[in-house]
């Protein structure tokens, strides 16, 4: 009888849970993509500004054309002679002169390849609909290989983090979408739950158990998350 009476005053209480909303405060997480300059040279064009919305394929920035060109004829010239100095091999040479003219050849068509992939990448294009957040160099600078030129976060990369209890979980189910209140966040608000751990974190300091539940926004939500830190998610 006693547990009996348990679990009915459990679910009585898990249900009266249910019914009532509750707030908690999540963490906004954007992951940050640096968009890097596939090789040295000039920047002769930054196409878009921090805070801007771009769409996929959009273009960010371009480098130097004119040292590129001169690059592949360069190359194309070194190319020519690595052929001359073969086809001089096969009439005048041994077999070790004829081996090692072969793989200069191979060195200059790896060579010539190199550029004119170089010529195609001078344009940068956004892979997915984005933001730009940062914008680390200007037109006329000089950047290295690597370096980052522009940071991204794409829209599908902006999530809602948020610990909740044993009696908010208990009902959740992904694909739910639940109220979200920010500063700039328009009174219908949602997001979507992706994500309901199913292992806990303990605060001993406070002697509470939580457990982690990821929500994406909603499309026309994503905007006003970029410069949000922290929102409210209502249970």
């Amino acid at each position: 009888m006693r547990l009996f009476f348990s679990f009915f005053f459990i679910s009585l209480f898990l249900g009266c849970s249910q019914d009532q909303k509750k707030t908690f405060s999540g963490l906004v997480e954007k992951k940050q993509i640096k968009v890097v300059a596939p090789f040295s040279g000039k920047i002769t064009g930054i196409n878009v500004a921090a805070g801007q919305e771009i769409k996929k394929g959009s273009n960010l920035f371009s480098l130097d054309e004119f040292r590129i060109s001169r690059e592949i004829e360069i190359a194309k010239r070194n190319l020519n002679i690595k052929k001359r100095n073969l086809d001089y091999a096969y009439k005048f040479s041994g077999k070790n002169r004829i081996e090692t003219a072969k793989d200069d050849l191979k060195i200059a068509e790896t060579s010539l390849l190199e550029v004119i992939w170089k010529k195609k990448n001078l344009l940068l294009q956004a892979q997915k609909k984005s933001f730009v957040t940062r914008k680390l160099f200007s037109v006329g600078d000089w950047v290295n290989k690597n370096e980052s030129v522009l940071q991204l976060v794409n829209h599908s990369e902006i999530k809602i983090k948020v610990w909740v209890p044993l009696e908010i979980v208990t009902f959740l189910k992904t694909g739910e979408k639940l109220k979200i209140q920010c500063d700039s966040c328009p009174i219908d608000a949602a997001a979507k739950v992706d994500f309901i751990s199913a292992t806990s974190k303990i605060n001993r300091k406070y002697n509470d158990i939580k457990f982690l539940v990821e929500l994406s926004p909603e499309e026309l939500l994503v905007k006003k998350l970029i410069s949000a830190k922290n929102v409210n998610v209502i249970f």
